[in-house]
């Protein structure tokens, strides 16, 4: 996985990133939703904030569940699915509704037994973590996605290392001025590269380009200088 990046020796940031994407999400959506949950649930009881306290306490534990699975489905079905989100939303209900079922078990022995009452309660915190499901989809199917263009990034760089080999072979130039007008050589492979982040998920937009590709490219530039240079210092002792 992620070949070309290892190609490159380089650290595969955005795989690491998106493979630990649903234990981070998963420690972080209780923090996120408990709140607003005891607020909806001191209306629901219509009782004192102290009793909703105790109710989201013997109840969240069920649906943190359900959404760490949840979590752990988006993510592993979006290296294989390519659909929108809305269109593979309800595969997750056979694979963790059970945490849910145990959830109205709960609520019923806490005095909310009935169906419209319990819907509100899972309505409301389902779609405060509805969002952090469609990241987890969209990182893995997005990684998956750029994982299958790898050969792009070995044209690009196939590219700079044949032009700046060339040049140096024929020129005194030094050398960060051939690696420059490398990459300007190389632009249309360039482009092909930078296509790739033009659907780039939202949640990974700022990660591919400030945290990825600018420094790759970078990466590359001072790889070809370092290239030139090494190819003169061994012509110098022939």
């Amino acid at each position: 996985m992620c070949a070309w990046i290892q190609y490159r020796n380089r650290p595969c940031n955005l795989e690491r990133i998106a493979q630990d994407y649903p234990a981070t999400l998963g420690l972080s959506i209780g923090c996120k939703m408990r709140g607003a949950i005891v607020l909806l649930m001191v209306g629901l009881l219509t009782s004192t904030e102290a009793r909703a306290n105790d109710f989201v306490d013997r109840t969240w534990p069920f649906f943190q569940r359900y959404a760490e699975c949840a979590v752990s489905h988006f993510h592993k079905l979006g290296w294989k699915s390519k659909k929108p989100f809305d269109e593979i939303e309800g595969t997750v209900a056979p694979v963790c509704g059970g945490h849910i079922d145990r959830m109205r078990q709960e609520m019923s022995r806490l005095g909310i037994s009935s169906r419209k009452e319990q819907n509100v309660f899972i309505r409301r915190a389902y779609d405060g973590v509805v969002a952090s499901f469609e990241d987890a989809y969209f990182a893995s199917q997005y990684m998956e996605w750029i994982i299958s263009e790898d050969e792009t990034g070995q044209r690009w760089f196939h590219c700079l290392k044949v032009f700046a080999v060339t040049v140096a072979e024929t020129t005194d130039e030094p050398a960060e001025t051939i690696a420059n007008a490398a990459m300007h050589s190389c632009r249309n492979e360039r482009q092909s590269f930078m296509a790739l982040l033009e659907n780039v998920p939202r949640v990974w937009k700022n990660i591919a380009e400030e945290d990825f590709f600018t420094p790759l490219q970078e990466d590359f530039r001072q790889e070809i200088i370092a290239e030139i240079l090494t190819m003169r210092a061994k012509a110098k002792l022939q």
